[in-house]
Formats: C-alpha cells, sequence, structure tokens
C-alpha cells in the first residue's frame, strides 16, 4: 500500500504545476531581463550587501527555500529572512550567499545545467563556469516532502505543497562554480527573487 501511495504522490510531484520551458530552438535562453537579474544579484552578493539582499532578492510573502544536508538525507526549510548564525554551521547562510571575491567579475553566462561529481577520488564541478539552466533541484523539495510524509516526520497543507511545485516548474537554476554556489530565480510579479538555496549538490559528504 506504501508503494502505492508512493507512486501516486511522485506523479503529483511532477504534474501538478508546471511553467512553459524556454524554446529548444532559441538562439539564447537567457532573456536580457534574466541576465541583467543575475548580474545585478551578483554585484550585490560581491558587495556582501545584505540589506540589499534581503530587501529586493527575497519575497515578502514567498521567502526563500534553504535546502541543505545536515545528515545522509537532504532537509529544507522556508525562510523569509536570512539567518547568519554563527552557533550553528547549517544555518549560518553568510558564507554559502557572499563568498564573491571582490577582485572577479562575472564571466560569460551559458545555457548548461553542471553536473557535481562525487566518487572517491573527485569532488568536483564536470564543467566550470557561470550557468543557467532550467532544470530542477535534485531531490526535489516536493520529493522531500512526499519522503517525510511517508516517514510520518511531517505533514504538508496543499498550499505548501503548490508553493513547492510552483517554485521547482517556474525557476531558474543559477550556478557559479567557482564558488560552488547555486540558486534558484523566479520571477514574481514582474521582479526576480532568489527562491531557493541549494547547499545540497556540491555536498559530497552523504
Amino acid at each position: 500500500m506504501k508503494r502505492i501511495i508512493f507512486f501516486h504522490a511522485c506523479f503529483w510531484a511532477l504534474t501538478a504545476f508546471s511553467c512553459p520551458s524556454t524554446p529548444a530552438f532559441s538562439d539564447n535562453p537567457i532573456s536580457p531581463d534574466l541576465q541583467s537579474s543575475i548580474e545585478d544579484l551578483f554585484q550585490v552578493l560581491q558587495d556582501k550587501d545584505v540589506a540589499t539582499f534581503q530587501d529586493q532578492y527575497i519575497h515578502p510573502t514567498y521567502g526563500m527555500y534553504d535546502v541543505y544536508r545536515p545528515g545522509a538525507m537532504g532537509v529544507f526549510r522556508l525562510m523569509d529572512s536570512v539567518s547568519f548564525s554563527k552557533e550553528d554551521s547549517y544555518t549560518n547562510l553568510y558564507p554559502k550567499l557572499f563568498c564573491i571575491d571582490s577582485a572577479d567579475s562575472l564571466g560569460k553566462l551559458e545555457w548548461h545545467d553542471p553536473r557535481y561529481i562525487c566518487d572517491v577520488s573527485t569532488w568536483e564541478w564536470e564543467k566550470e563556469g557561470y550557468f543557467v539552466s532550467d532544470k530542477p533541484l535534485r531531490p526535489s523539495i516536493p520529493f522531500m516532502m512526499i519522503m517525510r510524509e511517508l516517514d510520518g516526520d511531517a505533514s504538508y497543507s496543499e498550499e505548501e505543497k503548490r508553493h513547492a511545485n510552483w517554485i521547482l516548474g517556474c525557476s531558474y537554476r543559477v550556478v557559479f562554480t567557482k564558488y560552488d554556489l547555486s540558486f534558484f530565480l523566479t520571477k514574481i510579479d514582474g521582479r526576480w527573487y532568489v527562491t531557493l538555496l541549494d547547499r545540497i549538490t556540491s555536498d559530497c559528504s552523504a
């Protein structure tokens, strides 16, 4: 019975919400609007301008997912403000977000979904650079929700599930490999917001 529930839950997670994807035949899938937003955000992170990041890049209603791995399994939390707790390395986001060196400049953005290699001898990105794609985080937050509900660890409202699927289906993934920095940008009410910080893809500790 649990397997049947799992199958239907996975089907729901994949189909509950989707957004039109960028046409495959487009010469440049990265729109000028998205390019400009990434350039502005790069500067904010480089300047370590916490106030501007908080005010302009975290949506006051939808917040930002923080996805990380404190153990073998990935977990997430939805935040309406950036936490910089020095007592807990898992909640201190400052080193991860504001890690861009002041002497660096944003390289050419490429349309590519880079894979992070975790094996015995290699922990690295398969390609270096600055990338944008419409590929989802793996494992996705809707999947994490399903597993936690099946295990009895948590229960999520329909609104929370719709929100997670909306972010999954309507966001661009941005990766700066030099800094192991990966996040989602989502356009909400005509503006781009950071809706997910991915601290799990380049974490090979599991």
